[in-house]
């Protein structure tokens, strides 16, 4: 698997979002993360944590873009059912 420009800037924002959070700063790391979706639709890990910053109606609609890009996402797929379907 070749390792393309935008894995390895989702491999970046992921520490920078944390670092961003342990400062509270939280609209600030959503914002990150929204931008990081639109440069690296195909990162999952970056789809996953942008649902898991925002509100449950909020978060739905974050992975459904999530996995319209990446229709084949297991890991998109098993949130949306958990997000849909709470135990």
């Amino acid at each position: 698997m070749a390792v393309t420009t935008s894995r390895i800037q989702a491999l970046y924002l992921t520490p920078l979002v944390c670092r961003v959070l342990q400062a509270g700063k939280l609209s600030q790391a959503r914002q990150l993360l929204k931008t990081g979706c639109e440069f690296c639709p195909n990162s999952e890990d970056v789809w996953l944590e942008a649902a898991r910053l925002q509100p449950p109606d909020m978060a739905k609609a974050v992975l459904a873009q999530g996995v319209a890009a990446n229709p084949l996402s297991i890991a998109l797929w098993l949130q949306v059912a958990a997000t849909h379907f709470p135990a």
